[in-house]
């Protein structure tokens, strides 16, 4: 969009809203069945998120042996209007793993994800 000639008041809108103004909010849900959703919630949207499983909370390198029935370790995610998404993990065995969660450069580390 080029403002050459005036911008109207929706790119203003979309211009304040291209950076949340808190950082996501990180909810790991309990196991049930082999499966955990994990919830990501920045009260305002839709943004979209880079997201990948690491095996640490202090390297957040990518890992290279994710939950067994969970086919992918990175994910591109959107929220909803209200800012939600939400990622259901599977797995079969005991395993523990990290969300991390990138946004418009910040990087944010969910509480441990541990299937027993």
């Amino acid at each position: 969009m080029s403002c050459r000639d005036g911008c109207d008041s929706g790119f203003a809108v979309e211009a304040a809203l291209a950076t949340p103004t808190m950082p996501p909010i990180i909810v790991v849900g309990t196991e049930s069945s082999d499966i955990i959703t994990t919830t990501i919630d920045l009260s305002t949207g839709p943004y979209r998120l880079n997201c990948w499983l690491a095996d640490s909370q202090t390297v957040l390198d990518e890992t290279l042996s994710g939950p067994d029935g969970t086919p992918e370790t990175s994910w591109n995610l959107i929220t909803d209007s209200d800012g939600q998404t939400s990622l259901v993990l599977e797995h079969s065995g005991v395993g523990t793993w990290y969300l991390v969660v990138e946004l418009g450069g910040g990087i944010n580390v969910s509480d441990a994800i541990t299937f027993a």
